[in-house]
């Protein structure tokens, strides 16, 4: 007895194909939409908050994932500091991605202050760099920071 629906291996074969075209097409569809619109800018940033430590805060996003993409605040807040800037701006080159480096062609910040703790004892040690060990090269191209305020008690140093 032959069943009405026996499907042959041609057809299967077929079937498969456009289906896993289809696919293709909407990880596609998806992943043009999460890189190049403000909606998947904004989608991620939602997705990225739940892991962002409690000592670090972004605020505002705008633009584009493939850039150039805004911020409205950064913000690092710990027992001896506070910094935060505002009104960031950043464009990169997502291809430096595939060479593990991370390549900003601007990075522009309208203001950046920083407020040291009453308890921070800058004087008495001498200023060293820290070392900082990043899973991806860095790479800024372009910088610039509108204006610089540093507070340490009542002590502060404007710069614009």
């Amino acid at each position: 007895m032959a069943y009405p629906f026996q499907y042959r291996p041609r057809f299967m074969k077929r079937r498969l194909a456009i289906g896993l075209m289809l696919l293709a097409v909407l990880i596609s569809a998806f992943m043009f939409w999460l890189l190049a619109s403000e909606s998947g800018l904004r989608w991620s940033y939602q997705q990225a908050l739940q892991y962002l430590p409690e000592t670090l805060s972004v605020t505002g996003p705008s633009g584009r994932l493939i850039g150039p993409l805004g911020l409205q605040a950064i913000r690092f807040e710990n027992k001896a500091q506070t910094i935060e800037a505002r009104q960031v701006i950043l464009d990169w080159n997502p291809w430096g991605l595939l060479q593990d480096n991370i390549d900003f062609s601007q990075l522009q910040v309208a203001s950046l202050d920083i407020a040291l703790t009453e308890n921070t004892v800058a004087e008495e040690q001498p200023f060293s760099m820290p070392h900082v060990s990043l899973p991806l090269g860095l790479r800024i191209h372009n910088a610039e920071i509108n204006a610089i305020s540093i507070h340490h008690g009542n002590n502060n140093c404007h710069n614009r």
